[in-house]
């Protein structure tokens, strides 16, 4: 998977590197201290192109889990996903149409 030129650019960056060194350390509190707000949405961004290219890559069956389980709660989950889905204008009715359809990735 290619990295997009600004987010490239980003990856150089000495916070975003520091930032994820913490995030790898699990301190994700303190990495996002590191990340400002244009930088987080970049690298989530980011990762949900690369998840999503992975996943029509290899199919569902394929691909490892987004998250470690057990490591985010459920309140997390619907807190980020809920954010997701108003940025990208849809609905959970439309995901649940899609999943029905035998979506395939």
């Amino acid at each position: 998977m290619r990295v997009p030129g600004e987010l490239a650019q980003d990856a150089t960056n000495g916070a975003f590197r520091n930032a994820m060194n913490l995030v790898l350390a699990a301190n994700p509190q303190q990495a996002m201290e590191w990340l400002n707000d244009e930088t987080f949405p970049k690298l989530m961004s980011l990762m949900i192109q690369g998840y999503a290219a992975k996943m029509a890559e290899s199919g569902p069956d394929g691909t490892p889990s987004p998250v470690m389980k057990g490591q985010i709660t459920a309140t997390e989950a619907a807190i980020f996903v809920d954010r997701l889905l108003q940025m990208v204008d849809l609905e959970l009715f439309e995901i649940q149409m899609w999943r029905s359809l035998g979506s395939g990735y």
